[in-house]
């Protein structure tokens, strides 16, 4: 609310839950839920982003390094980190994790303030929108991908008003300061990249820095890992490793490099079929993942069973909805199974809500 700084959730009949969320010292420019619907994120021109979870309590100190109104938040896919896009102070996008509560990147390009920031669907990119008028894609390391997308010069004084990816990452939607709302293709560097490559044919002649060979070795390694093809994309890696150095790494260093490298691949592959309710296939790409990289901040069980169980209960409403009982209570079950803690009753949730249809 913008007349008494406080945020307030509601049904969707339009009535208030619970009491209102007290703590900002400004207006409150944007809300988002995290994907799991647990906590609350949310931005204000008091220069902080607050986390809150559904009663309304505080989830830990406000996060602050913006130097002015923070106009946006977003959450990425798998709720590990939020993005925040900051004004006219400083017109930067920060990207936080969210275990540490501290900056992990700083995203700078923007001319004037950020008025929008979204992740794509697999988190692998952000897009952002600015009152320079610009439409801008990141990768997670901060770099720009390609150039500032433009419709054209003097859209209105508010610029990029907002920005969102389609479900499946391939359009962005943007709307801006004229009171129109445009579709763009994204910008699939892979996809370029690849067709790059498949041209050259391995014919390296003219690559005489070896970086273009480099490139295409990097892009056939994410594609066999992200085809199950782990040991093949490892060998590729190591391969793209060996290249540009000045000495012959040892092999065992080479080995491990190529493993930290393919690592956050099977973190994305555990993520996606998270979102299926497949709980033992997630914990074999989580458990791999930490065998690659030992330094990453990651609990396998807990982790897969945090992604797995809110997707089992929601396929669960959903089947008893459907009027499927047994197919309701063997969702029940397994989030049952995954959280002997929860207090839920398999049987008799499924026939609750197949009641109340």
């Amino acid at each position: 609310s913008n007349k008494d700084w406080t945020i307030r959730l509601w049904n969707l009949e339009g009535r208030p839950i619970g009491q209102p969320f007290q703590g900002h010292q400004g207006t409150i420019n944007s809300i988002a839920f995290s994907p799991d619907g647990q906590s609350i994120a949310s931005s204000s021109k008091d220069k902080t982003i607050r986390l809150w979870n559904l009663q309304g309590q505080p989830i830990g100190q406000p996060l602050q390094g913006h130097k002015g109104s923070v106009e946006a938040v977003a959450f990425s896919p798998d709720g590990q980190m939020l993005s925040s896009a900051g004004g006219f102070e400083d017109a930067v996008i920060h990207l936080w994790d969210l275990q540490s509560h501290t900056i992990k990147q700083t995203l700078r390009g923007h001319r004037y303030g950020v008025n929008s920031v979204a992740f794509s669907p697999d988190g692998q990119t952000i897009v952002s929108g600015g009152a320079d008028e610009t439409i801008r894609l990141w990768d997670l390391q901060g770099n720009a991908i390609g150039e500032p997308l433009r419709w054209r010069p003097g859209w209105g004084d508010s610029g990029i008003i907002s920005v969102a990816f389609s479900p499946d990452g391939q359009t962005i939607a943007s709307g801006g300061g004229d009171q129109k709302v445009r579709l763009w293709h994204s910008v699939n560097w892979r996809s370029w990249l690849r067709t790059c490559c498949e041209r050259l044919h391995n014919n390296w002649d003219a690559d005489l820095t070896g970086m273009a060979r480099k490139a295409c070795l990097v892009e056939c390694a994410h594609t066999l890992a992200e085809a199950g093809e782990v040991d093949a994309a490892v060998a590729k890696f190591q391969e793209a490793l060996q290249i540009g150095t000045e000495e012959k790494l040892d092999s065992d260093v080479l080995e491990a490099q190529a493993k930290q490298r393919t690592a956050p691949i099977l973190l994305q592959q555990g993520e996606r079929l998270a979102r299926t309710g497949n709980y033992e296939d997630t914990l074999a790409k989580f458990e791999l993942a930490k065998r690659y990289d030992v330094s990453l901040s990651l609990n396998p069980e807990s982790k897969a069973k945090q992604l797995v169980l809110p997707i089992l209960l929601m396929q669960g409403k959903i089947q008893a909805l459907k009027a499927d009982l047994e197919g309701a209570i063997a969702k029940f079950q397994k989030a049952k199974d995954l959280d002997p803690n929860l207090s839920l009753d398999p049987e008799a949730e499924a026939k609750r809500l197949a009641e109340s249809i």
